[in-house]
Order: C-alpha cells, then structure tokens, then sequence
C-alpha cells in the first residue's frame, strides 16, 4: 500500500526522454519502475522460469536515479503467460516458490529497492472467470517470500481492483 502522497513513475525503453526526466525530477517521485525485466513461462519440456530483459538493465542511470527518497522497483511484464500457466502458479506452491527466489535473487544481484508485478494486463480476457480473488492472494504470498529489504507492488486495472473491492 502507497503512503500518503507516494508517487510511482513508468520509464520506457522505447522512451529515452522517460529516463531524463526521470533523473532531472527524481526528488518528485518515491518510486521509478522502470519497463525492463519479463517473467517468462516454464518451457512445456519442464525448464525453468526465466527473467528476459536483464540486459537492459542500466546500473549507472540507477546511480544517478536513486536519491534518499527514490526507489527502483523495476516492472515484471508476465510476458507470454497462458491463463493454464498462470492457474498453475496460483495451485502450485513450488512454482510459486521457484518464481519468488528468481525474483528474490535478481532483486539482490541488480540491487533494486522492490518490484512491481503486472499480472492483468497480460491475461487479455482469458482465463479471468477462473482467476478469483483467492488466487490473487496465492500471487501476493510471493511478497512474504521476499528476505529482503525490498517493496513489492502488484498492478491492477481500475476495473479490476473495483471488482475486488466489492
């Protein structure tokens, strides 16, 4: 949950002017999440999760980003997630454990201050009706697997976090 008055700020790789103004105006913003890192599916041969974007990881622009009271807290796209590979992260608790170490390791190898997951926008419709508010707080147990310092933000769609608050 956000104090009062946080501000979360996107920066895009296909913006380059994002990653200006976020470095001109970072006293304006708690948190910069910055576009870069994919959580991709286990392959169907039974492989690993893997986390895509890393190389667009910019150590030098964090440097420069990070101020007292900024955060990085990079956004993780589940990119490329079927509704089936999400019901079987939200039933399967060694999946969910697998997910949170990749994600508890990369946040302490890159030094980030959090994540923000962004689950919604990716199901496109599909597999909604199956996905309740119940699975959802299967998802959010990945924050208490977190042995770090870090925040952990989970991005809804309006209409969706209206739905839940009902």
């Amino acid at each position: 949950m956000f104090d009062s008055g946080a501000v979360l700020g996107y920066v895009t790789p296909w913006n380059s002017h994002g990653y200006d103004v976020a470095q001109m105006f970072n006293s304006k913003f708690s948190l910069i999440s910055p576009v870069w890192l994919q959580l991709l599916p286990k392959s169907k041969k039974g492989g690993r999760f893997t986390l895509g974007g890393l190389q667009d990881v910019d150590p030098g622009w964090i440097r420069n980003v990070r101020g007292s009271s900024t955060k990085i807290v990079p956004r993780v796209l589940f990119d490329h997630w079927t509704g089936r590979d999400f019901m079987g992260l939200f039933q399967d608790k060694k999946e969910r454990l697998e997910v949170a170490q990749l994600l508890t390791d990369t946040l302490e190898e890159q030094d980030f201050d959090g994540l923000v997951l962004e689950v919604w926008s990716q199901l496109g419709g599909q597999a909604r009706s199956e996905i309740s508010e119940g699975h959802m707080d299967r998802l959010t147990l990945l924050w208490f697997l977190f042995e770090t310092n870090c925040s952990a933000f989970l991005a809804f769609k309006t209409s969706v976090t209206h739905k839940f608050a009902q």
